[in-house]
């Protein structure tokens, strides 16, 4: 019986996580700042119908964890929303990939009809370039090796130079 309600009250935890619109990293922090673990898994029942309170909003949120004195350096990488973070140390070349592929999209080169699928074309790309014998799995360019995303960058300035065109650094 203790382990229906138990899985209840985490069934509730990501309705209500689901509702409130935090993405997976904010979620763990609260949960680190607020009870001390990175997973609701670990949580007693009672601190489950607590986070279950908060998150439907009918608790005051926990205080903001102390800022440190240091400003966190700004990422070089423009992130996208819904989109993996590249590794650390890839963040110039996704964003040189990203670069490319917007100036592709700009110059009619691709029939891409937002800046979002030029994303998807370098994603399309790499798994031509790299996992072209896996047709089953998702392939996010964000995910790639340093080698591999070398490899893809150099690929679309080739594919720019070809027709005279150097890629957009502003972007």
């Amino acid at each position: 019986m203790a382990r229906s309600r138990r899985q209840a009250l985490l069934g509730g935890v990501h309705i209500a996580l689901k509702n409130t619109g935090l993405d997976d990293d904010t979620y763990r922090d609260l949960l680190a700042h607020t009870f001390g673990v990175r997973s609701s898994a670990h949580l007693s029942e009672a601190d489950l119908v607590r986070l279950v309170i908060m998150l439907q909003g009918k608790a005051p949120a926990p205080p903001a964890p102390p800022v440190a004195d240091a400003p966190a350096p700004a990422p070089a990488f423009k992130a996208w929303p819904r989109r993996p973070q590249p590794r650390p140390g890839n963040e110039k070349l996704c964003a040189k990939i990203r670069a490319c592929c917007i100036t592709l999209k700009k110059e009619g080169l691709t029939n891409l009809p937002s800046d979002r699928d030029a994303l998807e074309y370098a994603d399309a790309t790499a798994k031509r370039m790299f996992y072209r014998d896996k047709d089953n799995i998702p392939v996010r360019h964000e995910w790639l090796e340093h080698a591999q995303l070398y490899a893809l960058a150099q690929a679309l300035e080739t594919h720019l130079r070809r027709h005279g065109l150097v890629y957009d650094r502003r972007d």
